[in-house]
């Protein structure tokens, strides 16, 4: 659902384009003509992040497009509510509401599997912080019972914290991440990738830094991956490392 945030914010912006003289709105619309012309220029420009898309359409009045988003829109709005009890016990602030000069956030799910987790490690000045949740959840209230190697388990009904702490990090811990990061080109990677199968595991990893990106001016971020196996995956077991904690089900760790 944020993809749609921004342009409900220009939407908004436009119903007060009655109280506006033309000359300003042609003007305006002149400019995002001007600026498309010149991306259609450029040998190369990353034409499918969906906001751009939205700009776009909006100029040209793409009702087909409105059309699709709206159904899309819709589908969040039905499917999203339904989902909710798989995290509603979920109170973590937003990255960008905490007081910190640069955190990142780690979610880890999988198919087949009834735990989430979230690893949060943020820093301020010389202090590093970890923050640990892990929850359990269960479809439509049910109650599950089952037996692992470490005896019955019972899941249910709802939304459940199965466990949270933190604790502080050192130096060499922020400096293993940052390594990670790096290696990851995080602040570069595409925020989705398509893939062709549902089943498998669920890599979430939320980045925000109080002072922008000195080659990007970006100061949030969020990639997402399926069943990763490259340097994103390695970014992702060093949150599970530093925590001390292992996947729930299936071993990715």
């Amino acid at each position: 659902m944020q993809k749609i945030f921004p342009f409900l914010i220009f939407l908004l912006a436009s119903c007060k384009e009655a109280m506006v003289p033309k000359a300003q709105i042609s003007f305006k619309d002149s400019l995002i003509g001007e600026f498309l012309t010149h991306i259609d220029s450029l040998d190369f420009y990353d034409t499918t992040n969906y906001n751009f898309k939205v700009l776009k359409a909006y100029y040209k009045n793409d009702t087909a497009f409105f059309r699709q988003m709206q159904k899309d829109i819709e589908y969040e709005r039905k499917y999203g509510s339904e989902n909710s009890y798989f995290d509603s016990c979920v109170t973590l602030k937003k990255l960008s509401d905490l007081n910190v000069d640069e955190v990142y956030r780690f979610r880890h799910s999988e198919s087949f599997c009834f735990y989430s987790q979230f690893v949060t490690i943020s820093r301020k000045g010389e202090s590093i912080f970890l923050h640990y949740l892990e929850i359990s959840s269960s479809p439509d209230g049910q109650v599950i019972e089952y037996r692992d190697k470490d005896g019955a388990k019972r899941i249910g009904p709802g939304c459940k914290v199965e466990k949270e702490f933190s604790k502080c990090l050192k130096d060499k811990d922020w400096e293993i991440l940052m390594n990670n990061v790096a290696n990851a080109d995080y602040w570069l990677l595409k925020e989705r990738q398509y893939h062709g199968c549902c089943d498998g595991s669920f890599w979430t990893i939320d980045g925000y830094t109080k002072r922008p990106m000195y080659y990007t001016g970006q100061q949030i971020h969020s990639v997402y991956r399926w069943t990763p196996n490259n340097s994103f995956a390695e970014l992702g077991r060093v949150f599970m490392k530093l925590a001390g904690e292992k996947t729930m089900c299936r071993d990715f760790f």
